[in-house]
């Protein structure tokens, strides 16, 4: 059930396209967490290199188009185009423009995410177990190895239902990783668990 629409997201579009609101809601949470470190990478690339402005603007208008968000995938793909031209008269006209829409628009899907995704429970109201399931942490691992994300995604949410008398702070610790596709990182920490995998 989408809650509401917002400016600058057709949601209906993008979950049509992906097949599912959950599957669109997992792709959202991503792009929220990703995007801002991209236009960093942006705003210090629109400052000594073009190459890597074009490929930046590339990467923030396909992850746009692929949530909805038509206007800033548009924005993006003009500051492509500028950039392989090396346009950098009309890159510092039109780059504040796009920052200005991808931050307003970031802000309108945080509280997306928080009116759509609430934690099923409250944190303190989640049944306490001992530690987390070392079935569903081994899969998590497994899905890791072969980086299928939507795997991963499945364990994992099933891993933050719970509380934990131990160990919870990897959950939260797997859940940062898990947003940022650092499947290196994952894999490393749970070989400890799992030597035998």
């Amino acid at each position: 059930m989408i809650v509401r629409s917002i400016e600058g997201l057709d949601m209906q579009e993008a979950v049509s396209r992906l097949g599912s609101e959950e599957i669109f809601f997992d792709v959202l949470r991503v792009y929220a967490v990703n995007t801002p470190q991209l236009l960093e990478h942006m705003r210090r690339a629109a400052e000594t290199d073009l190459a890597e402005l074009t490929v930046a603007a590339h990467g923030l208008k396909g992850s746009s188009y692929g949530v909805g968000a038509r206007l800033l995938g548009d924005m993006a793909n003009k500051l492509e185009l500028l950039a392989k031209n090396n346009n950098a008269p009309k890159i510092r006209k039109e780059f504040p423009h796009l920052l200005e829409a991808a931050e307003m628009l970031l802000r309108r899907i945080d509280a997306l995410l928080l009116e759509a995704m609430p934690a099923a429970r409250a944190e303190e109201d989640k049944e306490l177990k001992p530690a987390p399931n070392s079935g569903e942490l081994a899969a998590l691992y497994r899905a890791s190895l072969s980086c299928s994300h939507s795997s991963m995604e499945k364990y994992l949410q099933k891993l933050e239902q719970y509380r934990y008398q131990a160990d919870g702070e990897l959950v939260v610790w797997l859940r940062e990783r898990v947003d940022t596709f650092d499947y290196a990182r994952i894999n490393e920490r749970l070989a400890e668990y799992f030597p035998q995998i």
